[in-house]
């Protein structure tokens, strides 16, 4: 949450529950009830003591959504290490990590495409996670207007400027978490930031269709995928 400058924040909880994206109809909040609840979020409310998580405030609530598949992939890869499995496939709803190689070849790992069901290309990976997220997972449409459920904690509102990113990082829940923090940030201050990251990749998809990859990725690591730079 830090070094992202709160755009990824795990108090988001009562943004969520305003939005009714965990209910069969979200809504379009009113500003005011929107502002209501910023006020109730803030990742500097919360106090790490070694291994215990206090809140300095008692209406701060906690959703790990956008952290939670890829904390399990980490696991169950874990679990399989464990038991001697060297080349395996681990899969949560979209989210995959490539366990050692495929026999003797790299594994093959699509990105899905925002607005489409075909793939723009696919990542030959190996001992890495390959985590996507973007504005056509949960969203409604309002006079013309898409609402997602990935929101600017800064703002209350869904963040704008991207329709799609896919992060690619040896650990799982750090992809995870770092795939909602630069789509909050958006193309331009999300790349700056994913250049600094080490051991992290991204591809960008921004609402204008634009593909845009960060340097680690440029070049032939990508196949079949066309760039903007």
């Amino acid at each position: 949450s830090r070094r992202s400058g709160g755009a990824f924040d795990i108090t988001v909880s009562p943004l969520i529950d305003l939005w009714g994206f965990y209910e069969d109809t979200p809504r379009l909040p009113a500003a005011s009830d929107i502002a209501q609840r910023l006020d109730r979020i803030g990742h500097e409310h919360l106090v790490l003591h070694e291994d215990r998580l206090e809140k300095t405030r008692p209406d701060i609530r906690i959703d790990l959504g956008a952290i939670a598949k890829g904390y399990a992939i980490a696991q169950a890869v874990s679990v399989l290490k464990a038991h001697g499995v060297k080349s395996a496939l681990v899969d949560a709803g979209g989210d995959v990590y490539a366990l050692g190689k495929k026999g003797s070849r790299y594994w093959h790992v699509g990105i899905k495409g925002p607005r489409e069901t075909k793939v723009l290309g696919y990542l030959e990976a190996e001992d890495t996670a390959v985590v996507g997220s973007g504005d056509y997972e949960r969203f409604f449409t309002e006079n013309g207007v898409r609402y997602h459920h990935i929101f600017d904690p800064r703002t209350g509102y869904p963040a704008d400027g991207l329709s799609g990113i896919t992060l690619i990082a040896p650990d799982p829940t750090a992809a995870d978490g770092w795939a909602t923090a630069l789509f909050v940030l958006g193309p331009r201050e999300g790349m700056r930031l994913a250049d600094t990251l080490a051991d992290i990749e991204v591809v960008m998809v921004t609402t204008s269709g634009d593909i845009l990859l960060s340097s680690g990725l440029r070049g032939d690591t990508l196949k079949t995928i066309p760039t903007t730079e």
